[in-house]
C-alpha cells in the first residue's frame, strides 16, 4: 500500500528563487533510482521535480546509509534527507519535519516468492522466525511491536543496509526481512502488514530551514497521485 501526495507551495516567480539543493537518499528501489545515464527516476524524484517548477531548485541527489546521511544532515553536507518515517525519538531530536508528509508507506514482513513456509499472516509459522533488518530503522521496530500484539518471538538479525538484508534473505540466513512498501523489488511477497504510517522529507533539527519552509509553502494543491 502507498499513497503518495504532491503538496506545492505557492511561488511567484521560481527563476528568481533558483538553487542547488542536495537531497540524501536512502535506497528504496522505485523511491530515488539513478540511471546508467546519470539521471534520477522514481517516486520521490517526481515528487520533487513537481516542487522544482514552483521553487526553482536543481537538485544533487546524495546516496547513502540513513546512519551516514543523518551525520552527513547534521554537519550541513546535504539539505533534506529522505524518505523517513516519522517517530517521537526522531522528531525534534534528530530531524525537523515539514507539516505535510509525501506520502503513506506500509511497513511489512517480506520472504522470497518461492518461499512455501509462511502465508499472509501466518501466526503460527512466524512463532521464532529470524526477521533481518537495518539498525534503529522504523520498519523493525514495527516488525517489534506486531510480533508483541499477536504475542510472537522473532529473531531480530541486523545488517548495515536493504541490499544485504535482502541478500541474506537469498542465502537462508534469516527467514523474512522487514521493509517498507516503498522498496521496489521483484521476487519477495508480503507476509504480514505492521504498520501504515507517513512518511517525510526532513531537514536537520534545529536549524534555519528557509529550504524547509519553501518546501512546505502556502499550499496550492494536494494533489493524490495516480
Amino acid at each position: 500500500l502507498l499513497c503518495f501526495f504532491f503538496i506545492l507551495p505557492v511561488c511567484a516567480n521560481a527563476a528568481d528563487d533558483a538553487r542547488t539543493v542536495r537531497v540524501g537518499y536512502t535506497v528504496h528501489p522505485g523511491f530515488i533510482d539513478e540511471e546508467d545515464n546519470g539521471t534520477y527516476t522514481g517516486l520521490g524524484v517526481d515528487y520533487l521535480n513537481e516542487i522544482a517548477k514552483y521553487t526553482g531548485w536543481n537538485y544533487v541527489y546524495i546516496k547513502g546509509s540513513r546512519t551516514e546521511l543523518a551525520q552527513k544532515l547534521q554537519d550541513g553536507e546535504i539539505d533534506f534527507l529522505a524518505p523517513i518515517m516519522k517517530t517521537s525519538a526522531r522528531d525534534g531530536t534528530i530531524y525537523d519535519y515539514p507539516t505535510q508528509s509525501i506520502g503513506v508507506a506500509a511497513s511489512g514482513l517480506y520472504v522470497r516468492s518461492d518461499s512455501m513456509q509462511i502465508y499472509y499472516d501466518d501466526y503460527s509459522h512466524m512463532q521464532g522466525i529470524r526477521v533481518g533488518g537495518t539498525p534503529d530503522s522504523f520498519q523493525m521496530t514495527a516488525a517489534r511491536e506486531y510480533a508483541a500484539q499477536h504475542g510472537l518471538t522473532f529473531t531480530e538479525v541486523y545488517y548495515k543496509n536493504y541490499t544485504e538484508v535482502r541478500n541474506a534473505l537469498d542465502r537462508g540466513e534469516i527467514d523474512a526481512m522487514a521493509l517498507s512498501s516503498l522498496y521496489k523489488i521483484d521476487g519477495y511477497r508480503l507476509v504480514a502488514t505492521t504498520r501504515l504510517a507517513p512518511f517525510y522529507i526532513v531537514a536537520k533539527n534545529n536549524h534555519s530551514h528557509d529550504l524547509l519552509e519553501q518546501l512546505v509553502g502556502d499550499l496550492d494543491n494536494d494533489q493524490e497521485l495516480p
